[in-house]
């Protein structure tokens, strides 16, 4: 009997210590690796942010390879018609036989169920033109456009319409521009 008493006696000083100091350094050591997970994911998040970003902005992934490229991409400033303080940056060039547009534009809000900005290209003095379509909302409040054709495609010489137009249009089927002009700007001929 004195063995298994001595036994019980062992086991309860064996787990717990009278003062709780087996305890308190538990307690220390779960918030040290607490603060120490949440410090690398703090650490990691921004930069897996900004490749989700750059992943999923074609407008900027085109804008950033062309400045590494100046000789292919032209580049003019667009300027507000009328009383608007709007701008925006439109981008034109050629590589590996394909031809690339990009417009990048501060425009205001606009509730896109029944209207858009709509971008053309313009052939001066003929008055030819094309749509290069609808432009989008960007995750930054600004709006944006791609445009692409393989030049061997295309059935107009792209070279001749140097002007930019960007439209507000309404959702009304109708195909030809608006005469509401917001954006304009102009490449020079080659």
């Amino acid at each position: 009997m004195n063995y298994i008493q001595s036994r019980s006696q062992l086991k309860q000083h064996h787990h717990s210590s009278p003062d709780g100091s087996g305890r308190w350094w538990l307690l220390v050591i779960i918030f040290f690796l607490i603060v120490l997970a949440l410090i690398i994911i703090i650490l990691k998040a921004p930069a897996e942010v900004e490749e989700v970003i750059e992943e999923t902005d074609p407008v900027q992934e085109i804008l950033s390879e062309s400045a590494s490229q100046p000789a292919f991409f032209e580049e003019i400033t667009l300027e507000s018609v009328g009383d608007g303080s709007w701008s925006g940056v439109a981008r034109r060039g050629e590589e590996d036989g394909l031809f690339t547009h990009v417009i990048v534009a501060t425009l205001p809000p606009i509730n896109t169920s029944s209207q858009y900005y709509e971008g053309w290209l313009v052939k001066p003095r003929v008055v030819e033109f094309f749509s290069t379509g609808e432009m989008f909302a960007r995750a930054d409040g600004k709006w944006g456009l791609v445009w692409e054709v393989k030049k061997d495609e295309a059935i107009l010489d792209l070279d001749d319409y140097v002007e930019v137009v960007i439209t507000l249009e309404d959702r009304d089927g109708d195909e030809a521009p608006s005469a509401a002009h917001v954006l304009e700007g102009k490449f020079e001929k080659k």
